[in-house]
């Protein structure tokens, strides 16, 4: 009897046993999960010392993801305390993303600002260089170069320093020059003191005054051509145009604020003075969408497509052509040129970046402007000089402006004196080489010309109207 009641108890016990065994295996199945929504709910509060707590000795990629996230923050809270040592602890067990690279340049800017403070400039200058245009590096870089030039001074090397402020450009760094040049040679007048330092001559000192001024005043371009259109930029803003208007191109008649034109084959964009961009016609391969463009500076255009250079020197593109390429140009540009299906980049050395070899020019160098067509390129020097590839052309050398066409190149010289070349078997458009010019432009089959008095006069064929410019004054 006794034996049968154990027999009951043992068969009342074992569903209990049962029932408790699976509970607990249940549990012990679902810790993990609890474990990280935990751990989860503790990195979304920020902390991040229980987060880590929490994942000890959980070996999974979630468990590694979330790692990674407390990881990238505490290096973000040590950026923002200074604390260098920790971040670049902390970015050594991160893997890469643009987060941790913004964080690596940071680190890399910090350093090159306590070089440029230790006053150890050449290895600043590197290390800004480096960094390209992120935040101010290329200033620095300005920044350092004049304090080196000082240095040269002080070293009694006053001509070295003259150069070197003079090829760092702008008014104040010239302003310098002249200063040392006065100091140098006693004399008060800065510009033959400038001369006698540079061992030039008053008449080349002169003469490259005019062309500095020259190319200067025609940086932006106040007139553009496209196969069968030309457009005028007004001094108030406004733009004009004439012409084939069958895609829309001469619809400009509404724009304000403008400071610089520019046309492709069936299409015109214009920059205006708050860094954005207008465009109107042909937009069949999306040549027109610039309306997102932002902090604009230049603009240009091929016949089907248009470019943009920002004021940290990146390039924007829209239209036709694969320019992936000058996604990858260096961050010091200073002007860009389109024609036809070709696009080129000038940087702050005075080199030349292009978009094929057949408009590139191998050894060119102190270049202040450059433009290009398939096949050919033109480039000129601050002192005047005009180089040219791909065909031969006129030696040229009191150059400030240069336009290039299909089949013809146009030089504005000093003087305001317009030059034309034709080649590929075509004839001269202008009657000889013309006066009184500030600005041109060439289309398919005619030139435009921006005179002094304002007016636009356009020789050529006029199929299209494109030269119904008579009533044109861009200063009124």
């Amino acid at each position: 009897m006794a034996h049968q009641n154990d027999r009951r108890i043992w068969w009342a016990i074992l569903p209990l046993t049962a029932a408790v065994f699976f509970a607990l295996a249940t549990w012990l199945y679902r810790l993990p999960d609890r474990r990280f929504a935990q751990a989860e709910a503790a990195f979304q509060a920020g902390d991040y010392p229980r987060t880590m707590a929490l994942l000890a000795g959980e070996a999974s990629k979630r468990a590694d993801d979330l790692r990674d996230r407390v990881r990238l923050k505490q290096a973000q809270a040590a950026l923002a305390a200074g604390d260098e040592k920790e971040v670049r602890a902390l970015l050594a067990l991160l893997p890469p993303s643009p987060e941790t690279r913004a964080m690596e340049q940071e680190l890399s800017y910090a350093q090159a600002l306590r070089l440029l403070k230790s006053g150890a400039y050449p290895q600043a200058m590197e290390a800004f260089l480096a960094l390209g245009s992120f935040r101010d590096s290329l200033d620095r870089v300005d920044q350092i170069r004049i304090a080196l030039a000082e240095e040269q001074y002080r070293r009694g090397e006053g001509a070295q320093a003259v150069e070197a402020f003079l090829a760092i450009g702008g008014q104040e760094n010239r302003q310098r020059a002249l200063e040392i040049a006065r100091e140098l040679t006693g004399l008060t007048d800065a510009e033959a003191a400038l001369q006698r330092v540079r061992g030039l001559t008053p008449q080349e000192v002169e003469r490259l005054r005019l062309v500095a001024q020259g190319q200067e005043q025609t940086r932006r371009r106040r007139l553009a051509a496209g196969f069968h259109h030309t457009v005028g930029l007004r001094a108030d803003g406004t733009v004009l145009a004439a012409g084939d208007d069958s895609s829309g191109q001469c619809a400009v008649s509404a724009w304000a604020e403008v400071i610089e034109v520019a046309a492709g084959a069936r299409h015109t964009v214009g920059l205006r003075a708050d860094g954005t961009v207008l465009a109107a016609g042909d937009d069949s391969f999306g040549q027109c969408e610039v309306s997102a463009w932002k902090n604009v500076v230049q603009i240009a255009a091929g016949n089907y497509d248009t470019f943009g250079l920002t004021a940290d020197g990146a390039i924007l593109h829209a239209g036709f052509g694969d320019y992936a390429m000058a996604a990858n140009w260096p961050g010091d540009l200073v002007w860009i040129e389109a024609g036809g299906y070709a696009l080129c980049a000038l940087r702050e050395n005075g080199t030349l970046l292009a978009s094929h070899p057949s408009v590139a020019a191998p050894e060119a160098t102190e270049l202040k402007r450059a433009a290009v067509q398939p096949g050919y390129g033109l480039g000129l020097r601050e002192d005047g000089a005009v180089l040219c590839w791909g065909i031969e052309l006129p030696s040229w050398t009191d150059g400030i402006a240069l336009y290039a066409g299909a089949d013809r190149v146009l030089v504005l010289q000093v003087g305001n004196v317009l030059e034309e070349a034709a080649f590929l078997d075509r004839d001269r458009l202008l009657p000889g080489p013309l006066e009184g010019v500030k600005a041109a432009a060439t289309g398919a089959t005619f030139v435009a010309v921006l005179r002094e008095d304002g007016t636009v006069a356009c020789f050529g064929e006029d199929e299209w109207g494109a030269c119904d410019t008579g009533g044109w004054d861009l200063d009124p």
